[in-house]
């Protein structure tokens, strides 16, 4: 926990928690897919998946509803794949190999 009232937890599957200043609420669910290694990653309907595209398509067979857009940084080190649901978005970051390194889960804009 820091002074404003924010702290992060990290579970036994590797996922970090963040719980937000106002009201403690959940606001971000994390996890790195280097934590995990090959072990499946139970967010999203990832799996085992860690290349680009059959990360998107589990994604989107999970959640029909979101629109799963992709885009590559312009540094042409990152591709950035995400889709809003509600007042939050998903955001799935994959490296140049296009091998995913992150999945993150916000659950509203709190900056």
């Amino acid at each position: 926990m820091d002074g404003r009232g924010e702290c992060t937890y990290l579970d036994a599957n590797h996922v970090q928690h963040y719980f937000g200043a106002d009201g403690g609420e959940l606001v971000v669910k994390s996890i790195m897919a280097a934590d995990v290694s090959n072990q499946p990653i139970a967010a999203l309907g990832i799996g085992t998946a860690r290349a680009l595209d059959e990360v998107v398509e589990r994604v989107q067979l999970f959640m029909p509803e979101a629109e799963v857009t992709c885009d590559e940084q312009l540094d042409g080190n990152e591709t950035i794949c995400g889709a809003s649901l509600g007042d939050g978005w998903i955001r799935l970051f994959f490296d140049p190999a296009r091998q995913l390194t992150e999945a993150r889960i916000d659950a509203y804009h709190f900056t």
